[in-house]
């Protein structure tokens, strides 16, 4: 399978990036059921859509404000970060260890670039194993990801940009009237960062991601 197989045009013109003026005229795809028969409304139209018996669904969500802007520490570089979800807080970690894995042919892993300088801190391991592929040792860094954990820092999942500046121990600053501080704790693929986020009050850090974040918008 190719990706480039799902790609498409979409014009940026048609990509919503604010609610309509009027909520009632925001459009609406009517897909009728008994025919198949497609018709574009608008939320006007929705009354007389409705009959006796429909079930109506309501989402009350609200996008939350989590993408945030920043400069690393001390360097200035800027970054983005949308944080994704708050994790856990975790017991006190074990030492870092050195495992060894047989990743899966032609996954992410089995196409990373290893040696002494990897970008993704993997080294050979070992020869050719009689499954096919190299084993491949990797450094867990879960022993050093979780120091400076504190009782008023949170760690949140996050994806980060620009992803190869941003590795474990990289700190950002955060812009907005409220301080907050972030520290990169481990590293994933494709982005994916754990973060330590705090204030310097200790003051609820969802409190001031909501204060100082803007709301996602696509394309993301």
């Amino acid at each position: 399978m190719d990706v480039r197989d799902f790609d498409f045009d979409l014009p940026p013109e048609l990509i919503a990036q604010e609610p309509a003026r009027e909520r009632t005229a925001a459009r609406l795809l009517h897909l009728n059921r008994d025919n198949g028969a497609v018709a574009h409304s608008t939320v006007a139209d929705l009354p007389r859509l409705l009959r006796a018996g429909d079930l109506l669904v309501v989402n009350n969500t609200r996008v939350l404000p989590a993408r945030l802007f920043g400069r690393l520490v001390p360097s200035g570089g800027r970054v983005e970060c949308l944080s994704i979800r708050r994790l856990p807080m975790v017991p006190g970690p074990a030492p870092a260890e050195d495992v060894t894995v047989r990743p899966a042919p032609h996954s992410e892993l089995d196409r990373a670039d290893v040696g002494p300088q990897s970008e993704f801190g993997l080294t050979e391991a070992g020869p050719q194993s009689e499954l096919g592929g190299s084993q491949i040792g990797v450094q867990s860094h879960f022993g050093r990801s979780q120091a400076g954990l504190t009782s008023d820092s949170e760690r949140w999942e996050a994806l980060m940009h620009p992803g190869q500046k941003l590795k474990p121990g990289a700190r950002v600053m955060f812009d907005g009237p409220r301080t907050l501080r972030g520290e990169v704790l481990e590293r994933h693929f494709f982005g994916r960062r754990i973060v330590r986020l705090w204030t310097d009050d200790g003051s609820d850090v969802s409190a001031a991601i909501d204060a100082i974040g803007h709301v996602p918008l696509p394309p993301y």
